[in-house]
């Protein structure tokens, strides 16, 4: 992580900063850098240092598929696991991807110009916290984000299932 990365983490870590990514909407600026790099990079990985990859899940009541950016957080010692921490910017709900993954636990993630196919578990214990502190290490404001939320803050473990997309 940069100097430039770690003043953007900060910013963002922070409750105005939290609300300002939020509101402007990074996930429609991390989309169309997305595409714009044939999925290479989006604003996030750039400015923020954060591995982001898009996670689609699907609609506990539609079935239908919904892609949205997200930080991937890595485990050396597991390749190709990769873990989701609901933190919905530290706002006292769980986002609506969350509520997916409990309703259907499956996604896809695309990230580096790939597409995989996972299966998905809620962690709890021990290996939340584990997840929570890798994740933490990668992105500054978790920390501060579990503390404003008032709420335990779900982590979700991905394991690529047989087959890609």
């Amino acid at each position: 992580m940069n100097g430039l990365q770690r003043t953007v983490q900060r910013i963002a870590a922070s409750a105005p900063g939290a609300t300002f990514f939020r509101v402007t909407g990074i996930d429609a600026q991390d989309r169309l850098v997305h595409r714009l790099t044939g999925g290479r990079a989006t604003v996030t990985e750039v400015f923020a240092g954060f591995p982001t990859g898009f996670v689609t899940t699907y609609g506990r009541r539609t079935g239908r598929p919904h892609t949205v950016p997200l930080i991937l957080v890595t485990d050396p010692a597991r390749p190709g696991v990769v873990a989701l921490i609901a933190s919905n910017f530290g706002q006292g709900h769980d986002p609506d991807w969350c509520r997916n993954l409990r309703a259907r636990p499956e996604a896809v993630v695309h990230h580096g110009g790939r597409e995989t196919r996972h299966r998905v578990r809620e962690v709890r214990g021990e290996d939340h916290e584990r997840w929570y502190a890798l994740g933490s290490e990668i992105y500054l404001g978790y920390p501060g984000y579990r503390r404003r939320a008032g709420r335990p803050i779900p982590v979700f473990e991905l394991t690529p299932a047989e087959g890609r997309t």
